[in-house]
């Protein structure tokens, strides 16, 4: 009798921990999926993040392309008051620099010593020598400058120096000579 009662003790005794082991794997296996989806969550929050972070970074740079160039009248003039490159960098400053934008400042890339890219069209234009680059810059700063040098804005005599250095710009010499200034800009303002 003896045996049968240890032995139903045993098998209670046996069921109990069964029973407890059970719920404790149990809880463990909760546990652990909710700690899986806790992870999956933050994980897609990251991903959000960086996706989000990538995308408003390249929106906030001005695509570099022919268009017109909305300033106020005072900076254009003022700008147009040097008739050198400093008129370049003056109005490429102030329309295409990001000052929030530290990976990429300026819509243009340095990729080696003659090699660079330009932001356009929502993706980055590879441009050897940088000569699109200084096209499309100078294109549109020529047709900013004839759109503010007129007779009612400046005196006769900046008229027709105005005209001298905005004649300049279609000059293949010369924006050549601009774009180691343009380059230098960009050198010092992206990381």
């Amino acid at each position: 009798m003896t045996d049968t009662t240890n032995n139903e003790v045993l098998i209670l005794e046996i069921q109990k921990l069964s029973n407890i082991f059970l719920t404790n794997i149990t809880n463990v296996n909760n546990k652990l999926d909710e700690i899986i989806s806790r992870v999956s969550k933050l994980e897609n929050k990251v991903e959000f993040i960086e996706n989000y972070k990538t995308q408003s970074d390249i929106k906030k740079i001005r695509e570099l392309r022919n268009e017109t160039i909305e300033l106020p009248e005072y900076d254009i003039l003022r700008a147009l008051n040097y008739k050198d490159h400093r008129s370049i960098l003056y109005i490429f400053k102030l329309y295409y620099k990001n000052k929030l934008n530290l990976k990429h400042a300026y819509p243009i890339r340095i990729k080696g010593q003659r090699s660079f890219e330009y932001y356009s069209n929502e993706e980055w234009v590879p441009d050897l020598y940088g000569n699109n680059i200084m096209n499309i810059i100078c294109k549109n700063m020529e047709n900013l400058f004839i759109k503010y040098n007129i007779i009612e804005k400046v005196n006769i005599d900046n008229l027709l120096a105005n005209q001298e250095f905005i004649y300049k710009l279609s000059n293949e010499k010369y924006k050549r000579t601009l774009l180691p200034y343009i380059i230098e800009e960009v050198r010092l303002n992206n990381l």
